[in-house]
């Protein structure tokens, strides 16, 4: 899977948000939320050392 060079802004959690009823529903989407941010860096990150790997190689 490739990741797109910039995120796409599709407010989807603030529009969970609106529709929740509970904190708790709030706390799990805004963690979710955090881990997916995440997840997203850290595949850049390794994107990158991947690229920079094989410039040094090259």
């Amino acid at each position: 899977m490739k990741m797109p060079d910039k995120p796409i802004d599709t407010n989807v959690i603030q529009s969970l948000m609106a529709r929740v009823k509970t904190e708790e529903v709030r706390k799990g989407i805004q963690l979710a939320d955090q881990l997916s941010d995440m997840i997203l860096f850290h595949t850049r990150v390794l994107e990158n050392g991947k690229k920079m790997e094989q410039a040094w190689d090259g």
